[in-house]
């Protein structure tokens, strides 16, 4: 159970470190694999490499930071490059079939995973532009690297992207649950704390202002003590000049019928 707010953090932090880690290595398989797809399907050897390329060095990047990198310039910089490289493919592809785009819809997802709400309109409208200019650029441009004739290879090839898609939207969505599932728990543990803060504050100010009380109850009785004390000194100091001025000038010891009584 958690108990504190650092290992809260530290566990919100671990679930999206553990997700970038699943997804960079599942990508770079499902690259490598899409590779082998251009290699002995597309009979393509240019974006065989080009793909193969991509997936090292994905991975190696990662292996390289992973201990130390910031997730959310790691998570703005792969989602900014990495539809740019599906765009490529996207021209390449897109009088064939448009589901090559479907390269690009996990982005969203992943910017609410890791960023918060307003970063997927951001990323959303980023990829409908992306989507846009290829379809503009295939409008007014031609890009026959290589023809697809046979149907089969296309079938073949959305399959593999759907598939390979549809794995990725399936581990975003399970990170996300455990994610969420976390930060509700330290929104909770946020809330006890603040409330265990203010009712120490006013148990402080308690204290404080019955400290005070006590304190000017003492201060008044003593205030009492000494008042009285000077009142009774007054008395005897009254009563002495009153012994001493009968002693020194009416003299009464000195008549022999004085007596005390």
């Amino acid at each position: 159970m958690i108990t504190t707010k650092e290992s809260i953090d530290g566990s919100v932090d671990a679930l999206k470190r553990k997700l970038i880690s699943k997804y960079v290595y599942f990508m770079s398989g499902i690259l490598l694999g899409y590779s082998l797809v251009f290699y002995f399907v597309i009979k393509d050897s240019f974006f065989a490499i080009c793909t193969s390329v991509y997936s090292i060095l994905l991975f190696y990047t990662f292996i390289i930071i992973r201990k130390s990198y910031n997730i959310k310039i790691f998570v703005h910089l792969y989602m900014t490059y990495a539809p740019i490289f599906a765009a490529v493919v996207m021209l390449y592809f897109w009088k064939y079939s448009a589901a090559t785009a479907m390269w690009l819809l996990p982005v969203p997802l992943g910017a609410h995973v890791f960023l918060g709400k307003k970063y997927v309109y951001i990323y959303s409208v980023y990829i409908f532009l992306i989507i846009v200019t290829v379809s503009i650029l295939n409008r007014f441009f031609t890009f026959d690297y290589f023809s697809l004739n046979d149907v089969n290879v296309i079938v073949i090839s959305d399959t593999f992207v759907g598939l390979s898609n549809l794995a990725v939207f399936i581990i975003l969505i399970c990170y996300n649950e455990k994610i969420r599932k976390t930060e509700i728990e330290q929104n909770i543990f946020n809330q006890i704390n603040l409330s265990q803060e203010n009712n120490q504050n006013q148990k402080d100010g308690d204290f404080l202002e019955n400290a005070d009380v006590v304190t000017s109850s003492e201060s008044i009785e003593k205030d009492k003590l000494v008042f009285s004390e000077n009142v009774n000194i007054e008395k005897y100091v009254a009563l002495f000049k009153k012994v001493k001025n009968i002693v020194e000038h009416e003299a009464y010891f000195k008549d022999v019928n004085f007596t005390i009584s």
